[in-house]
């Protein structure tokens, strides 16, 4: 017992070398976002009001699409273990077709239908109205997202997190200059106010879409070493696996794509729940998803460092050694996240306050806290073996247990408990947690079982 929770140190090192890029990363695009949200309140609370509805509609439209970087992510992995790179390279491109297509089109539908979906959720006209510019802009990057993605995916599957982090830097800063530029209009540039927001955030996608086929293509040798970024420059007939990669990519991309759209419309339920409960409890449920945010960084930066490490592993016909990984990055997981529960059980208060200064929050909101700190080991647990268990070819398994459990279990529960019988926001997030943890129990179960050893992608 005492050496199943003992940690390996060889181990956690190459897991944490692999994953502080990827959280870095991520935690550089949150910070990005808040200095977003910051300028455009500066512009009043409809322009406000407009992008948080704005991003929120753009997170819908595009997590059917965003599996991309997981499917690319698992089947590179698995190329390079089994030492073929150039099988590797042809993967990116079929990704970056797929992206490129599938990008275009939900771009333009959602530009089309965006001021149906801002009618929807908004009866303010000045909302409406800037809402709608924002998204429409928004849509200009849709598949720049797709393509940042796709090469996000490709990186992390070699074994590189370092070029991932650069990119995010390139897009990031350009995005903040042209907030500046754009949402106030600097230097001579028009005022857009919200629209400019919009347009930056697009452009800035567009910079890191330049970077990786540009600088970091010819910094990591991508087309000399991989054959890559070279799909129209190949017949068909030339391109054996090309059936076979598109399939598999389609495949991990539906699986993972429908399990992202169900967690947003989650989340998007959840609220609605909260909101038939009272404004307290909205308040409080947007505290615990902007702190349950910070957890799942470094959960979601060791998930996707050990999906490398197993898909690799797999390549190499080592599956004791994929094990390994998983297992180890789920112990090194679990310590982390347990650590920072213990914060949020012992320090309620001292949260809450960094977000408001409303008495009934507070009052409220500090159990809701200490349960979300108590239930963080199942956020490690989930966050890693989804990860890994889609590297290793099943993502549909993945992708049915977490839909429903969520949606045939929590969310009913959450309805029934909290909003009919009135058990509260706290009573929410237990079951939340709960339900997490019996994905939690499942994913290892299917784990230790080892079936997915044997799934060929």
């Amino acid at each position: 017992m005492i050496r199943a929770l003992k940690l390996q140190i060889e181990r956690d090192g190459a897991i944490l070398r692999l994953s502080w890029p990827i959280v870095g990363g991520m935690l550089s695009q949150t910070m990005v976002n808040l200095v977003d949200t910051a300028m455009v309140g500066r512009l009043g609370a409809s322009s406000l009001a407009a992008v948080g509805l704005g991003a929120t509609a753009t997170w819908l439209s595009v997590s059917l699409l965003l599996g991309i970087g997981s499917a690319t992510q698992a089947l590179v992995a698995r190329r390079m273990g089994e030492n073929r790179p150039l099988e590797a390279g042809r993967t990116l491109d079929h990704a970056l077709l797929l992206g490129s297509i599938s990008g275009v089109v939900m771009g333009l539908a959602i530009y089309l239908l965006t001021p149906s979906m801002f009618r929807l959720l908004t009866t303010d006209g000045e909302v409406l109205h800037q809402g709608t510019n924002y998204l429409q802009m928004r849509t200009i990057g849709f598949p720049f997202v797709v393509l940042n993605f796709a090469f996000r995916g490709f990186y992390h599957g070699i074994g590189d997190t370092r070029t991932y982090l650069k990119a995010i830097a390139v897009t990031n800063i350009l995005n903040a200059v042209l907030d500046l530029l754009l949402i106030f209009g600097l230097a001579g540039f028009p005022r857009m106010g919200a629209q400019g927001a919009g347009l930056a955030t697009a452009l800035g996608l567009a910079g890191g879409t330049l970077y990786y086929v540009a600088w970091a293509s010819w910094r990591t040798g991508i087309r000399r070493r991989f054959g890559a970024l070279t799909l129209f420059r190949r017949r068909r007939g030339d391109d054996p696996v090309c059936s076979r990669s598109c399939f598999s990519l389609v495949s991990i991309l539906v699986a993972n794509g429908l399990q992202n759209l169900g967690t947003a419309l989650g989340f998007m339920l959840l609220y609605w729940m909260m909101a038939r409960i009272s404004t307290v409890a909205v308040a409080i449920n947007n505290v615990l998803m902007n702190v349950s945010s910070i957890f799942h960084l470094p959960a979601l930066g060791l998930g996707l460092a050990a999906a490398t490490l197993v898909g690799q592993s797999l390549g190499r016909r080592e599956p004791a050694e994929a094990a390994a990984w998983g297992w180890e990055t789920v112990r090194l997981a679990t310590y982390l996240l347990a650590a920072g529960g213990l914060l949020l059980v012992l320090l309620p208060g001292p949260v809450m306050r960094a977000f408001t200064d409303d008495p009934a929050v507070l009052q409220q909101g500090q159990l809701a806290v200490q349960v979300l700190g108590l239930l963080q080991f199942s956020t490690a647990v989930t966050m890693v073996l989804s990860n890994v268990l889609v590297s290793a070819g099943s993502a549909r398994w993945v992708a049915l247990v977490n839909t429903g459990v969520t949606y045939l279990v929590v969310l009913p529960l959450v309805y029934l408990l909290c909003v009919m019988h009135g058990g509260g926001v706290a009573l929410a997030w237990v079951l939340q947690g709960l339900g997490r943890l019996v994905i939690g129990v499942a994913l290892m179960l299917r784990f230790h079982g080892g079936v997915w050893k044997q799934n060929r992608i």
